[in-house]
């Protein structure tokens, strides 16, 4: 079996786990995994059935029909709206990206983050780069116009003889049958008026796969790299991108200490990272809830990062550094409570 996506969206965790579910008793014989620079994830799995024996012809085609619904697609991931999302962070480093971007093709850059979700509607952050023609209101009433999508802002800047136009968008989920659906709706607004605009979803990727190879490249042996890529994947879109790779190597290297602590001990884990101007309160432990935690560190609007692995959670909270408090004094009021079966 060989399957190409996004490497945000595919490690080959996910592909064993769905081959998992369709040959429950398969062997594996031999896998191999690779990055591309412009962010694309290739896996080759080859395995045989219980018995040691090649699948049927007939099963094949059904099992890369399975695979194909399985994996395809990103989601949206869920998140507590109290919590900050890495779209607040997209001034900083994504739009002088876009504008780069727009100066090199000479068209329009077009960039789509979500914020999270809450209660069946989902928020997103929209920033479209373009010289010419104002279109800011033309495209607001086209996305105003689709069932279920309201923008709730749109702030328009000059730079660089451009206009930036930021979207806050808001969508009623019970209108769309698919992720995908709500991604092309969206984009399907703009190209109305701009149809040579370009989605800087490649460009976020090779973005991604720069920053990916710096971490490793500073991790080196101490963490297996697969962990490594399945966590920075884990981590919000924009954050991932606009924080330093030293940062980023920190973080992640927190999270493998709280994962591999919470395995040996048996219990949830909590510590705190000290970082130049931040904390980053971490804590894992298996079926955890997040709502408590949050509640109990809300009053210094952490930003918020989170990662699955094994059934492990690891949830990450980074704030500033309180001028009153030591950090261990900021885990004593969360509650490490997991959820039985």
């Amino acid at each position: 079996v060989t399957v190409a996506g996004e490497s945000r969206a595919l490690a080959l965790y996910d592909v064993l786990e769905a081959i998992r579910q369709f040959v429950p008793d398969f062997q594996r014989r031999y896998d191999k995994e690779f990055d591309t620079d412009d962010g694309i994830a290739v896996i080759r799995v080859e395995f045989v059935d219980g018995e040691g024996k090649p699948l049927p012809q007939g099963l094949c085609v059904s099992l890369e029909n399975f695979l194909r619904e399985r994996l395809r697609g990103r989601a949206v991931r869920p998140r507590d709206m109290r919590l900050r999302s890495g779209a607040e962070l997209v001034g900083r480093i994504l739009i002088p990206r876009l504008l780069e971007e727009a100066e090199q093709t000479g068209r329009p850059q077009l960039l789509i983050l979500p914020e999270g979700v809450d209660e069946g509607v989902a928020y997103f952050r929209m920033v479209l780069v373009n010289e010419g023609e104002d279109l800011s209101e033309a495209i607001r009433r086209s996305l105003d116009a689709r069932p279920g999508v309201v923008v709730a802002n749109l702030k328009v800047n000059r730079a660089r003889n451009m206009r930036v136009c930021l979207f806050s968008v808001h969508v009623d989920l019970a209108h769309f049958q698919s992720e995908e659906e709500v991604y092309e709706a969206l984009r399907g607004a703009v190209l109305e008026h701009l149809p040579r605009a370009r989605d800087f979803d490649e460009g976020m990727r090779r973005l991604s796969m720069a920053k990916l190879r710096e971490v490793q490249e500073l991790l080196g042996d101490r963490i297996p790299q697969r962990f490594i890529k399945r966590v920075f994947y884990s981590f919000d879109d924009a954050y991932r991108v606009t924080t330093p790779a030293r940062e980023l190597a920190d973080e992640i290297a927190f999270v493998y200490d709280l994962f591999t602590r919470r395995l040996s001990t048996g219990k949830p884990v909590a510590d705190v990272l000290t970082e130049r101007e931040h904390l980053v309160v971490g804590v894992s432990g298996i079926r955890l809830p997040l709502e408590p935690i949050a509640e109990a560190l809300r009053e210094y609007k952490p930003f918020f990062n989170g990662a699955e692995v094994m059934g492990v959670n690891v949830y990450l909270f980074k704030l500033k550094k309180p001028k009153d408090k030591k950090p261990k004094t900021l885990i004593k009021g969360i509650k490490l409570e997991e959820v039985e079966t």
